[in-house]
């Protein structure tokens, strides 16, 4: 006649925050990591610390823990997943000052998925706004999907939509996260385990592959392991790593704002990255025809 909260399932029983004891045991475990030399946490269902209703109680627990984290390491990196709607999201901000920005990754698959892209960058200048609204010290964390949804290529089903997908991600502002395998075009669907099967480095017999399970989705006669793609000037794995070097070298791409053009062919994806080093007009053609950027 006695029970427990567990948001998830049973076997995972949630702790009581409401308890000073268990919050202190918390903190402690999080100075030990730092002192340690952890640079930050990736903390996972930040949104469940409380039930939905006490939301006011999730978001002052996260200020207190980053108030006692920044104590042992001023400069700690905290990411917070936030699995919700941006209206949602940015009350956390306040104490994980990165979350996943989950609001933009449905609206560039979705963008590259139809094929219309004409409004995406106003979307992202609006939930960066939203954001700003809360406070000004925050890092965009984006994304196209993670470990809990449908892999890219299984939604996309196109390696072309694929490397459109990954230019637009690596373009817009953000300190941009690239789910493993990713970049070589794995595939994967619900249920979880087929989205998290072994990366593929080289072509079998490999020693370096996991053997945790057996592949349905992502096996070598689906997807090119790493080994090939890396030979490969025009492979997916070459594609995103020509698009995080230029990014990388290019500061109006690493830290510039954004400015949203607007009136251009739907097909069209345009805006501006903005910085006293230099501005850039970025544009991408989510079609396979040629359209016409301006008269």
């Amino acid at each position: 006649d006695k029970y427990y909260y567990s948001y998830f399932w049973g076997g995972m029983p949630d702790l009581n925050y409401d308890n000073p004891v268990v919050r202190d045991s918390i903190y402690t475990i999080g100075r030990y990591w730092l002192e340690k030399g952890v640079d930050g946490f990736r903390l996972d269902a930040a949104k469940h610390i409380y039930p939905d209703h006490r939301a006011e109680d999730a978001h002052a627990f996260w200020e207190e823990f980053r108030t006692e984290m920044e104590k042992t390491k001023p400069n700690v990196l905290l990411l917070g997943e936030v699995w919700a709607s941006t209206e949602v999201v940015k009350p956390f901000l306040r104490g994980l000052p990165s979350l996943f920005n989950f609001d933009l990754g449905y609206a560039i698959m979705d963008a590259v998925n139809t094929g219309k892209g004409a409004d995406l960058a106003e979307r992202h200048a609006s939930i960066l706004n939203e954001y700003l609204a809360v406070t000004e010290d925050f890092i965009d964390a984006t994304f196209l999907t993670n470990h809990d949804q449908n892999r890219v290529m299984s939604e996309l089903q196109d390696l072309d939509m694929a490397r459109s997908a990954a230019a637009i991600l690596l373009t817009l502002p953000g300190s941009p996260y690239i789910y493993y395998g990713e970049e070589i075009g794995m595939y994967g669907a619900k249920p979880d385990p087929n989205i998290r099967e072994p990366m593929l480095w080289t072509y079998e017999p490999d020693q370096y592959r996991s053997r945790w399970s057996t592949p349905r989705y992502s096996t070598d006669v689906t997807v090119r392991p790493v080994s090939v793609q890396l030979e490969d000037p025009h492979s997916l794995l070459n594609h995103y790593k020509r698009l995080i070097a230029f990014r990388n070298q290019d500061t109006a791409l690493t830290y510039g704002g954004l400015e949203p053009v607007s009136g251009m062919d739907e097909r069209l994806v345009v805006f501006e990255r903005t910085h006293a080093a230099g501005d850039r007009l970025v544009v991408h053609n989510l079609s396979v025809r040629w359209a016409k950027l301006a008269d």
